[in-house]
């Protein structure tokens, strides 16, 4: 059970370097997170499906929540999910599940 969580949080190379580039354009569109009128303007996909990432940073930044906690649900292998982006970059806690 173990090797299995173990292998979840793998990175491979080029998700390093998503982080890397994606983290750049954060930090470049929070600058103009006050400007937005709708919520898709915020949408980001790093390792979300539809643009989550871009959308929880968002909420969060706007809501002054510095350190969040999570549950997701239905993971599956991690690598592609809505938490992941924040696991990743800002250290946050949380519990993902799967049935596997």
């Amino acid at each position: 059970m173990f090797k299995i969580i173990k292998n979840l949080f793998k990175k491979p190379k080029n998700d390093n370097l998503k982080i890397l580039i994606s983290t750049a354009h954060f930090y470049n569109a929070r600058k103009d997170y006050k400007e937005f009128k709708k919520l898709h303007q915020s949408e980001f996909k790093v390792f979300s499906q539809n643009g989550e990432d871009g959308i929880l940073d968002y909420l969060f930044f706007q809501l002054g929540i510095s350190t969040p906690k999570f549950v997701e649900i239905g993971v599956g292998d991690y690598s592609e999910c809505n938490t992941r982006y924040l696991f990743e970059t800002r250290n946050i806690k949380g519990l993902i599940i799967d049935c596997n």
